[in-house]
């Protein structure tokens, strides 16, 4: 079934990336419909790394400094060794991949991949896995680290090496067809809804019946800055008071 009609998706690579990585997203892409672009830091081509020798030359679409994430509708980083290595030391390259986080849209990270992720600043708190040699690299960026085939995090697609691709393909695909994830699509939705409901002012500790501000410590109501006051005299009752200038009222 082609159900990624439509869809267009970047795949960021450069000299040194394991082929398999490459080679088989590309593929399961294409083969759901998909339109995919080889990024890259230079035109012309780039080589592979096929297991313990130089494999294939691609052919490169197109270079990062002419796209940005608003171009695409995923983003998928393979591994090997020197490929992420590069990629997280060019700044275009960091902010290529920061945008579809920027974005919500889903990102597929296979083995070193996860590595120019850390670059992003975007991994705190999020579930990833990869190959085991950046487990502390991803701890020490905020992440989660767990030792699975695939994990998937609000969008984002993490697995250990060649050996899991078929289940790094499967998700991948899955996460593409989504879209901006549900949980996402639920917080921009409800941040949308409390802004459009914000007409007052909501801070803690304002009373939006009076200028004052209420001191959390004292639970008394302190003048604002400029030296105005508005009395609220709703809270004096019958006590007998003149509510104008606290003098007894002796007529009552």
């Amino acid at each position: 079934m082609k159900d990624l009609n439509n869809k267009k998706v970047a795949v960021l690579v450069t000299d040194g990336f394991e082929q398999s990585e490459l080679e088989q997203p590309v593929d399961a892409l294409k083969e759901a419909g998909a339109q995919v672009d080889i990024i890259s830091l230079k035109s012309g081509a780039v080589k592979g790394w096929n297991e313990k020798n130089w494999g294939k030359e691609i052919t490169v679409d197109k270079t990062v400094d002419e796209v940005g994430a608003q171009d695409y509708d995923a983003l998928v980083l393979p591994g090997g060794v020197m490929s992420p290595d590069k990629l997280r030391m060019n700044e275009q390259a960091v902010a290529f991949v920061g945008g579809f986080f920027e974005n919500n849209k889903p990102v597929a990270a296979i083995c070193h991949g996860p590595w120019t992720l850390i670059e992003t600043g975007e991994l705190k708190g999020r579930t990833v896995t990869s190959y085991p040699s950046l487990k502390t690299d991803l701890i020490n960026a905020g992440a989660n680290w767990v030792d699975k085939e695939v994990v998937v995090d609000n969008g984002l697609v993490t697995s250990r090496n060649p050996g899991d691709l078929p289940a790094f393909c499967r998700k991948m695909l899955e996460e593409i067809k989504e879209g901006m994830h549900i949980r996402t699509l639920i917080l921009v939705l409800f941040s949308v809804f409390l802004f459009s409901c914000g007409s007052g002012d909501t801070r803690e500790g304002y009373d939006e019946d009076t200028t004052d501000v209420l001191n959390p410590e004292t639970e008394m109501y302190a003048p604002p800055a400029d030296g105005t006051t508005t009395t609220d005299t709703s809270s004096f009752g019958d006590t007998g008071m003149d509510n104008t200038d606290n003098t007894p009222d002796m007529n009552r």
